[in-house]
Parts: C-alpha cells; sequence; structure tokens
C-alpha cells in the first residue's frame, strides 16, 4: 500500500487481485492464490483499515452489481408470470395470479416502508433543530 499527496491509499497491484477474489469468495486462501502472495499476507492484510476500507467497498460494489442484475431479472420474471395467466391449465393460471398478488402486496409494503422511514427521518430533523433553538417554536 502506498499513499498519494492526497492521502488516498493506492492498493498494490497484489493487493487488488487478493482484494478481488477476496470480495468474490471470502477465502484468504484463494485471494492469496490469486495475488501470488502468502495466505499469511493476505491475512495481514486483512488486519489493516485501509485494506479493510477497500474490501468493504468491493463488496458495496459486487452487492450494487447483483442488485442491478436481479432487478433486470425481475422484469422478466413478472413477463413470465403475466403469460401464465392465459396458460390453458386452471393450475398454471392460479399459481401465476397467485404469485402475482404476492409480489404486488410486498412492492406495497416495501413503498410504505420506505415512506414511513422518510417520515421518521423529517420528524427526527425537526425534533433536532427544535432542540437546537432552544425548544423555541
Amino acid at each position: 500500500m502506498t499513499e498519494n499527496a492526497e492521502n488516498v491509499v493506492r492498493l498494490s497491484p497484489q493487493q487488488e487481485r487478493a482484494l478481488i477474489e477476496l470480495a468474490l469468495v471470502n477465502s484468504t486462501a484463494r485471494a492469496a492464490e490469486a495475488a501470488g502472495v502468502s495466505e499469511r499476507t493476505v491475512q495481514r492484510w486483512t488486519q489493516q483499515p485501509a485494506f479493510m476500507a477497500a474490501f468493504r467497498e468491493k463488496a458495496r460494489q459486487n452487492s450494487e452489481h447483483a442488485t442491478g442484475a436481479l432487478r433486470a431479472a425481475q422484469l422478466q420474471a413478472v413477463n413470465v408470470l403475466w403469460e401464465q395467466l392465459t396458460d390453458d391449465s386452471p393450475a398454471v393460471k392460479y399459481r401465476a395470479a397467485s404469485r402475482l398478488l404476492e409480489i404486488g402486496i410486498q412492492l406495497r409494503e416495501h413503498d410504505v416502508d420506505e415512506r414511513l422511514a422518510e417520515l421518521e427521518r423529517v420528524l427526527t430533523a425537526q425534533l433536532v433543530e427544535q432542540q437546537a433553538g432552544g425548544g423555541r417554536q
């Protein structure tokens, strides 16, 4: 690891390779193999705050990428269920309709949860602001 003029920590190419593998499979042995270093070296790197910060960021990026792929697949899955509503089999129609209704309810609940969380954030901010102003309204 090196630090540049802006105090930004740069990982070595070996650390980058280890980080990528570690974020994918969470195995120090596989990360060491990918980086061409000993497993003990990777274990030491995982004790360094800068390396672990980079690891968390890589894991977050991987998670965002996977979430995006799942969102794209959801639309295709809903389309499949929609098509099954016109199937000749009453059992297939029933399962598709039931699943679509379940998804709709889950989406509604998620929307309500997000709206409630936003209201809580706003109310908390207002309360903090009131307290900072000495409680005057």
